[in-house]
Order: C-alpha cells, then sequence, then structure tokens
C-alpha cells in the first residue's frame, strides 16, 4: 500500500511549491523572527540527518506512542503515522507493533511540512520516500529513500535527488519502488517517462550528514521509460528488473555510474 499521490502529480505538486515558496520567500522570511534560508550548497536533509539522530530530544518534544498522531500507513501491527506540535513543527514516526516504542525516521525542523509516503513492507523492513518541503527546505526542497528494520528498528536514508540547484544527485523522482538486500543496500527504479535502475548501498555507519545509504550509483538508464516498477529485486550479488515488453534486465552489484544528470542520460 502506497500513500504518496503516484506519477507525475506528485512531481509537478513538487515543482510548483517549490515555485510559489521561491516567489514567497523574499517577504516571508522577514516576516518570521529569527528565520533564515538554508545557504547555497547546504541542504535542509543534512540538518534533517542530523536530528534524526538526536532521536531522544525528539520524542521528548513530541511524547509519541504507538496510538498518536495522523496515520500514514497501517498494515497489520505496523504503523506510520506524523505529529504536530504546539509551535507547528511535524516530524513522522514508524511502530513495528503496537507495543513497540515509535522510531523516528524524520524531524525536519521548523518552516517544513513532512511528507512521508511510498510506505511499502518489502522483506523485514518499511520502506518510505520522504519529499518535505517548506521555508525551512529552500525552492524545491529534497527526495530521500529510507527503511525502517521491522525486528531491530534500525533506520536508515540515503539521498535520491538533491533538489534545484545541489549537485549530485539528481535521480528522477516522480515516482520510486525498491528493493532491499539482505545487508540493507537498497535498489530503486526510479522516473516515469524516462528511468533510472540505481543502487544505494548500505554504510556500517552514517556519513557525516547521518546517512546511511550512500549515494545512487545508477546500473542503467531507459531514456523511454518501459521498465515495470516493483519488479526490481536485489540480492548479495545481483538486481533484477523486468520491462513492460517482457524483456528481463540485471546487473551485477559492482559497478555503475554517479547519479548525475550526465551518467543518468538526463532523465
Amino acid at each position: 500500500m502506497s500513500t504518496r499521490p503516484a506519477g507525475h502529480a506528485h512531481g509537478l505538486a513538487r515543482r510548483l511549491r517549490g515555485a510559489i515558496l521561491l516567489g514567497c520567500t523574499a517577504s516571508l522570511m522577514f516576516a518570521v523572527p529569527g528565520f533564515a534560508l538554508p545557504s547555497h550548497g547546504t541542504t535542509a536533509a543534512v540538518d534533517r540527518q542530523t536530528r534524526i539522530h538526536r532521536a531522544t530530544a525528539t520524542e521528548a518534544l513530541f511524547q509519541p506512542t504507538c496510538q498518536s498522531g495522523q496515520t500514514l500507513f497501517l498494515s497489520g501491527a505496523v504503523r506510520a503515522f506524523k505529529m504536530t506540535d504546539s509551535s507547528d513543527q511535524q516530524a513522522a514516526f514508524v511502530c513495528s507493533s503496537a507495543s513497540a516504542a515509535p522510531v523516528v525516521i524524520d524531524n525536519p525542523g521548523p518552516a517544513v511540512q513532512v511528507e512521508a509516503g511510498d510506505f511499502h513492507i518489502r522483506g523485514g523492513r518499511l520502506g518510505f520516500v520522504l519529499s518535505d518541503f517548506g521555508l525551512g527546505t529552500g525552492p524545491g526542497g529534497d527526495t530521500e529513500l529510507g527503511w525502517v528494520d521491522l525486528q531491530t528498528g534500525e533506520v536508515a536514508l540515503g539521498l535520491l535527488n538533491a533538489g534545484p540547484g545541489n549537485g549530485p544527485p539528481q535521480l528522477p523522482d516522480d515516482v520510486v519502488s525498491y528493493a532491499f538486500a539482505p545487508d540493507g543496500t537498497t535498489a530503486v527504479i526510479a522516473g516515469t517517462t524516462c528511468e533510472v535502475v540505481a543502487t544505494l548501498a548500505v554504510r556500517a555507519r552514517p556519513d557525516g550528514g547521518g546517512y546511511r545509504l550512500g549515494l545512487p550509483v545508477v546500473l542503467f538508464t531507459a531514456r523511454h521509460g518501459g521498465l515495470v516498477h516493483w519488479s526490481i529485486t536485489i540480492t548479495t550479488t545481483t538486481v533484477k528488473w523486468r520491462g513492460a515488453d517482457g524483456a528481463k534486465g540485471s546487473a551485477p552489484l559492482l559497478g555503475g555510474s554517479p547519479g548525475t544528470p550526465a551518467h543518468t542520460r538526463n532523465c
């Protein structure tokens, strides 16, 4: 079950939000005391990841239970939900069972609206996509992919699209499907009319921005689309997918190219 708008509607909505925010920022940034946009070249995602790993502080602020907030996803005992505090700050959480402690998956900070969706249980992990937006993200925002290990509560996040003007990666992000290897390495099909197959390797520890998943490595680009989303699978050695014409594709995990427009053939 996915709770994120499908197809071009989501990508268009995100671009429209970015355009609206860009037009409004000049007046609004002076109306909010202490507010400033992120400096050029510094994405809100870095700050977000740092805050996610300060889970104790987040839980103290929101005091979540597995019955709290607005439900984003529900499958059996697994529930994802969003909470908003008295100052309109938002955060998203996951409970792997009704008795489990909530795990923070997104806490973007002030002036940012949580947009978490594309929830799917794949094996023993719950995957999701984050496309938060607001004054705190700057124009356009970014798109991240993550998972929660439903046995251990471990959270891993990676960057799919850094947003306009922020450099790589720049994978298409209007529709994303994914699969997880046993170690958490993640394979994706990203895009619609132009589609990219890529992997995000899992790290033993987060990088300086808090990301457990590495930057996308592009394995294959279908310039005119035609791939079947959710046909993507991954093992310890190989990524496989299928085309709408029934053709099967595969690539070894080793190899590939960075997720830049040049390497995605400008998808």
